[in-house]
């Protein structure tokens, strides 16, 4: 790829915002490394398509501003809410394919519950995952004798666990919670594995999250430890439960030389163990004791 951002994007110099900002998340959906995991390269080719989209926008801002301040007035947004409406498109595109993938590959899961359970219900009742956290009334697949029914409105508790009973106009029916692809309950929460950068945890970052009430920005404070349990409030079993974004450090990728050439030089700048014990005050590898 040039160094020219309006080349890497496939647009002319004087293309438009709106022309700048639709290659980007076109390129953005197709580069991204969850679309692309056998590319090694994928997020390189991302991370280029981000910094070209950046610097196009600015230049094309730097020329906004030569046209005097009542151009710049019908163009006024702030960067923040551009950069999270853009991100929040491209992961939101992301998470659909993942999810048709994960749909077209899933086994159909058979029903489990206890004999008394299966005793007392007369059907089943299949129940997405958010419709169970956040309860309410929702039209569902009712299926008698593995053959399904029909679709009917049911009015869902909040925190409706997998085998529970639930009558329907007079029918017993047992719940059947789906799974989602990244998001589990224990009790009232909801748990979402995390993976962060070295970066990300160092440094801090705004990072896109899915929740039970569709993706958000979470912020991830500077100097976060791989295990950490950020918090979402009122992001899990309605009235009752939040959203807990446990954090997981994943390392970068050590056949590509200048990530381990970077991290070498990283470690050459602070001398001093991470290990308490260590009374040298670096790990020299010489037998102390």
């Amino acid at each position: 790829m040039t160094d020219d951002p309006f080349a890497t994007l496939g647009v002319s110099r004087d293309a438009s915002e709106e022309e700048i900002r639709a290659a980007y998340k076109r390129l953005a959906k197709a580069l991204h490394p969850d679309v692309r995991p056998d590319d090694p390269d994928a997020a390189a080719k991302f991370r280029k398509i981000r910094e070209a989209y950046q610097r196009a926008r600015s230049l094309r801002a730097g020329r906004a501003e030569s046209r005097g301040p009542q151009r710049r007035a019908s163009e006024a947004r702030t960067e923040g809410e551009r950069r999270r409406e853009d991100l929040k498109e491209v992961f939101e595109e992301v998470l659909k394919t993942k999810r048709r993938e994960y749909e077209a590959r899933r086994p159909t899961r058979r029903p489990t519950a206890s004999k008394e359970a299966r005793g007392r219900s007369e059907g089943i009742v299949r129940v997405p995952f958010e419709a169970a956290v956040k309860g309410g009334e929702h039209f569902l697949e009712v299926e008698r004798d593995g053959r399904p029914v029909s679709r009917m409105k049911v009015s869902l508790p909040a925190g409706l666990s997998d085998g529970e009973l639930l009558r329907i106009e007079g029918t017993i029916f047992r719940a059947e919670v789906g799974h989602h692809e990244f998001l589990r309950r224990e009790d009232d929460h909801v748990i979402l594995d995390l993976p962060l950068t070295i970066a990300e945890l160092t440094l801090g970052a705004d990072v896109v999250v899915p929740t039970v009430d569709g993706l958000v920005e979470l912020v991830v404070p500077a100097g976060t430890r791989p295990g950490h349990r950020l918090r979402l409030r009122n992001k899990g079993v309605s009235g009752r439960g939040d959203q807990f974004c446990v954090v997981d450090l994943v390392l970068p990728d050590l056949r590509k030389g200048s990530v381990r050439g970077a991290l070498e030089a990283l470690d050459g700048e602070d001398d001093r163990s991470p290990r308490p014990w260590d009374p040298s005050g670096a790990a020299t590898g010489t037998r102390l004791f």
